[in-house]
């Protein structure tokens, strides 16, 4: 199964707090497979696509930031974008 691809990256250097930096590093160790880019782009895509942002190149954008296909099915995919973007009832 084809990954999306993300045409560019920016560089960017934030602050976060030390507990969130010592469970990413834990989560890193136990998950070689994760890059911390990785699971930085896939935190910050959840966020936008939670609140508001479910535009194409953000869904791209999350999608590429998974290691390995985390579905095979598009349908899937898109419904479970559905599910997150979808405001609560």
């Amino acid at each position: 199964m084809p990954t999306a691809t993300v045409p560019y990256s920016i560089t960017t250097n934030v602050e976060i707090p030390e507990p969130l930096y010592c469970e990413l590093t834990r989560f890193l160790e136990q998950h070689p497979q994760w890059s911390q880019e990785q699971a930085f782009t896939a935190a910050l895509g959840i966020f936008l696509l939670q609140h508001g942002q479910p535009d194409d190149a953000t869904i791209s954008a999350y999608i590429a930031a998974f290691p390995i296909p985390v579905v095979s099915d598009h349908l899937l995919v898109n419904t479970a974008i559905a599910k997150v973007v979808q405001p609560p009832t």
